[in-house]
């Protein structure tokens, strides 16, 4: 397709900033009720946009409004709210998209999601009418987005680029919104787009949220930037694991009998932070040559992660057995608190995996999310915490430690802090002279004084409530 057609299809749609629900409004279709989805849309409905979101849960469409946009902040709000909005089929919806943003939520428990993917984007873009045009917005592996545009050009009978337009921006995960749209229209290797390769409309569309301005870049230089930003966040995971699994085996003579030292601008980066993006990584994974030394860096990357989870479940195991705990008088608390209505499931996956390599050591494992997709946290919530057994708490981000803290003060319970130390702490332990909050947990399981039981009977008065900067053992 000659550039200056590509030129008059960009021309023909409309600003977004248009009023609500006029003629000269931009019409959108996110399909997907995902918490990246909303994110993508509310932005676009407050700007002017005739906004429609597909829920593949449902057989409808529904509209998003300014108003309903601006009294809904999240995706969750509006699910434990459910407003009354207005309905209409998926196909009708789809078939008057200028712009139709693919961005569902994956199913949990599925390792191989390709075929789920190409059966919702064939449902996507059946009815999507020309010059429109998709927005994928899930990761994709190096040289993938062709066999995507190829399905979409055998579905619609249009060709990407000319009938109807392809881009490649991929939400969430590690970037939030990124600063490239790949687009079918951008030959690859070009040094600038040819004139028309850019879209204004969309341009405005996605500035519509934080009032960036996108660079429109060849389909593979946009894989290319996505990719380079998982590999740099996972092997900075790696590295960091490395060095504190160094720390541990060697510790020097001041560690003696505890973990490894931790460094402050390490003590944020939970398990949650670790896993986050594993799916795009194994996207880029799927792609590659075996004999690539990229494909050897994931490995390794992805291997450390994993490494980390059974030392995290070495770490209980020590505790139990240590601790002169009984296993029948213990119970494991894993506490996440991960958003259940993201596109992605890396993190559901991590949870379950955990929960699993627990079980094998001790019966009662529950895994407890605080962040709830259609109910609201009372503000009380200290349920998880009400137990006649030894409560051992895996705290997997910061705002889970900070909610064991606050609600398991006095109480008979271990938190292990899931960082990159994973350090424990034990919440009835009487605080060294000069020292206060809780007492940290030495490599073995035991207390920083010595190996000493902590059983029923053994144990020692409560401890006063941690102060608010806690100090470390």
């Amino acid at each position: 397709m000659a550039a200056g057609s590509r030129a008059s299809t960009a021309r023909s749609r409309r600003d977004p900033a248009a009023p609500s629900g006029g003629a000269g409004a931009t019409r959108v279709v996110v399909y997907g009720l995902s918490t990246e989805g909303y994110g993508l849309a509310k932005p676009m409905a407050v700007a002017g946009a005739d906004v429609w979101i597909v829920d593949e849960s449902t057989p409808s469409a529904i509209e998003l409004k300014p108003e309903v946009a601006r009294t809904y902040p999240d995706v969750h709000s509006l699910r434990t709210d459910e407003p009354l909005l207005s309905l209409v089929p998926i196909d009708t919806a789809i078939s008057r998209a200028q712009y139709l943003f693919f961005a569902p939520r994956l199913r949990a428990g599925v390792d191989d999601h390709g075929a789920e993917i190409a059966l919702k984007l064939k449902d996507a873009v059946a009815k999507l009418p020309r010059n429109s045009a998709i927005v994928y917005c899930l990761p994709v592996g190096l040289g993938d987005s062709a066999d995507h545009v190829a399905l979409v050009e055998h579905t619609t009978g249009y060709e990407a680029g000319a009938g109807v337009g392809y881009y490649y921006y991929p939400l969430g995960g590690l970037a939030g919104q990124p600063d490239v749209v790949g687009s079918a229209a951008v030959p690859a290797g070009s040094a600038e787009p040819p004139d028309g390769a850019g879209d204004e409309a969309l341009a405005c569309l996605l500035a519509a949220g934080d009032g960036r301005e996108r660079e429109f870049v060849s389909l593979k230089s946009a894989e290319s930037v996505h990719a380079l930003r998982v590999l740099s966040h996972f092997t900075s995971v790696h590295s960091m694991l490395e060095v504190y699994r160094l720390a541990r085996d060697k510790p020097s003579d001041s560690d003696r009998g505890g973990g490894a030292p931790l460094a402050a601008e390490y003590d944020s980066v939970f398990v949650d932070e670790m896993v986050a993006g594993m799916y795009d990584l194994m996207m880029v994974h799927g792609t590659l040559e075996h004999s690539s030394t990229v494909l050897s860096q994931i490995n390794s990357s992805a291997k450390a992660v994993v490494n980390y989870k059974k030392y995290v479940v070495d770490t209980v195991r020590r505790i139990v057995r240590h601790g002169d705990l009984r296993a029948s008088k213990t119970r494991v608390v894993v506490s996440w608190r991960f958003d259940p209505r993201m596109m992605r499931t890396d993190k559901a996956k991590a949870a379950g995996m955990l929960v699993e390599m627990l079980h094998d050591h001790v019966n009662d494992v529950e895994l407890h999310n605080w962040f709830d997709a259609d109910v609201a946290l009372p503000p009380a919530a200290g349920s998880v915490y009400r137990s006649d057994k030894t409560i051992i708490l895996v705290a997997c981000t910061e705002a889970d430690l900070d909610e064991a803290l606050e609600h398991g003060e006095d109480r008979d319970m271990i938190i292990v802090k899931a960082n990159a130390a994973c350090e424990a702490f034990d919440m009835l332990s009487t605080p060294h002279a000069g020292q206060g909050g809780e007492r940290r947990i030495g490599k073995a399981g035991a207390g920083a004084g010595g190996a000493a039981g902590r059983g029923p009977a053994a144990k020692p008065k409560p401890r006063p409530r941690p102060p608010a900067k806690r100090q470390q053992l």
